[in-house]
């Protein structure tokens, strides 16, 4: 080797030095960064003109990523419906003392008393109390359930508002990585920019990403609409001001096809919308329709018939009444009971009522003899309650939307509903548990192999420190020897 080589090959030695330390400060600096991708240094690339060149290459893996980006998606969608759940489920107390079951069982201990003692006013009372206490529970648990409706219906305007905002911003970035070429210096960040906007919408929404030659990428939601291909596709959502047990939800449309209503070839699978959708439409309507269910079972068993006809007899609703329904009983099709059912006024002292009548009867028509089942006023009356408590047991149609079966006594209707809330609120903890972990596991895969390990960049840089230290003694010596040479020739 002659002192030129030797010279070429120590610059050419500290430039690469310098630019791998330049690199690995990067790194370091970048550790902590959300979505920041591991760089390498690449030196000694020839390009077509056969010019020598270095680029800066970042870590990528497509297939953790995939499965990262899917993780997370179904892991914000489980929590979202756990969240969802848990709020209603507190409406049950921790010891369920609040549940339609409990309260129900209470309502017939009260019941049960006043028959063994009919002549007592405190039996009546504690009736009516209890009475009150289980209308309170289904009102609560039906306001609940339409709480819930109205958050994950806000939740939905605001994912969808995010989704296009963070659309518009990846349409952008797509393009301006689109017209970099592959060489430009600024590519690695771009892509980390890109990347971390990737994340923002797997968040909502799960996704396909597609990359092309160029870098940019193409994007296709898990239920098959494109999202972003080299302009962002229209997602609309129209919010509903209010909900009740009779109101839907509007659905979501992408390019203006159907992706929410039930049946459509378009559902969403993962993501916080998919979450959303799911305790907005389903999850929390069957449960409305088995509170409902509930409250109509007790209105129609405490429905009083009238006393004075001879057929065809007139039946009201006597001890529950709920709003808008004056008589009895009351279809499958009636809707909304659980937030309108109440005691009837009739039995309510407070409101000059008189508990009474649930022995009596008579409070579907106060003032009058015609539904008052113990005309003569016998003090030691049980007959009434007896047939009362007889109905607990007594089965009817149940609405299919109730999701327990054809037919259920209210007993059994109420035990159901609410161990199908505690099983729906434990296999969505699970659930939300386990995409947890897989979601961590899947960032833990990532991290390690495109992410930055700090023991190996310090041990790189202190390499290159050496490298570097060698080359600067090279050209030392060089320079030594050049002027030897000098003083030679001089």
């Amino acid at each position: 080797m002659n002192l030129s080589d030797a010279l070429s090959t120590a610059r050419n030695s500290l430039s690469n030095s310098a630019l791998n330390s330049a690199t690995i400060s990067r790194n370091i600096s970048g550790a902590n960064e959300a979505g920041y991708a591991r760089r390498t240094a690449v030196v000694g690339l020839v390009d077509d003109a056969g010019a020598m060149h270095a680029q800066i290459v970042r870590a990528a893996n497509e297939g953790l990523q995939r499965v990262w980006l899917q993780s997370s998606s179904d892991k914000v969608r489980a929590s979202t419906i756990e969240a969802g759940l848990n709020q209603i489920g507190r409406t049950m107390g921790t010891d369920l003392s609040g549940s339609p079951a409990e309260l129900l069982s209470h309502f017939k201990s009260a019941l049960k008393a006043y028959a063994a003692s009919p002549a007592e006013p405190s039996h009546a009372y504690a009736s009516f109390k209890s009475a009150t206490d289980l209308t309170r529970g289904l009102n609560e648990a039906a306001n609940a359930v339409q709480t819930v409706r109205a958050q994950a219906d806000s939740g939905i305007q605001v994912s969808v508002a995010n989704l296009n905002a963070t659309l518009e911003k990846l349409a952008g970035l797509n393009a301006e990585i689109g017209r970099a070429g592959s060489n430009d210096q600024r590519m690695p960040d771009l892509i980390d920019q890109r990347d971390r906007l990737v994340a923002e919408i797997t968040e909502d929404i799960g996704i396909r990403v597609i990359q092309r030659p160029d870098n940019s990428v193409f994007i296709y939601a898990d239920n098959g609409a494109v999202l972003l291909d080299r302009e962002p596709r229209e997602i609309t959502f129209t919010g509903t001001f209010a909900f009740t047990a009779n109101i839907q939800g509007e659905p979501i449309y992408f390019d203006g096809a159907d992706s929410t209503t039930q049946g459509s070839a378009m559902t969403l699978k993962s993501g916080r919308l998919a979450g959303l959708i799911e305790l907005r439409d389903r999850t929390t309507v069957k449960y409305q329709s088995q509170l409902d269910e509930i409250a109509r079972g007790l209105i129609n068993n405490f429905a009083e018939t009238d006393q004075q006809a001879t057929s065809g007899a007139t039946a009201r609703p006597g001890l529950f009444v709920a709003t808008g329904f004056v008589d009895a009983p009351l279809p499958p099709s009636a809707t909304g009971l659980a937030s309108s059912i109440a005691v009837n006024a009739a039995a309510d002292p407070d409101l000059a009522g008189n508990p009474v009548g649930i022995r009596d009867g008579g409070l579907a028509e106060p003032g009058s003899q015609r539904f008052v089942y113990n005309k003569s006023q016998v003090p030691d009356y049980s007959e009434r309650i007896n047939h009362l408590l007889s109905t607990f047991e007594s089965s009817y149609s149940l609405r299919s939307a109730a999701g327990l079966g054809a037919a259920l006594s209210v007993d059994q209707l109420a035990a159901n509903s609410t161990g199908w809330l505690q099983e729906e609120r434990q296999s969505a903890q699970q659930i939300a548990y386990d995409r947890s972990v897989m979601a961590a596991t899947a960032s833990d895969a990532l991290q390690k192999n495109i992410g930055v390990d700090m023991d190996d960049q310090l041990e790189r840089m202190l390499n290159i420190q050496h490298s570097y230290q060698a080359s600067a003694r090279m050209l030392s010596i060089i320079d030594e020897l050049l002027s030897d040479l000098m003083r030679t020739l001089g």
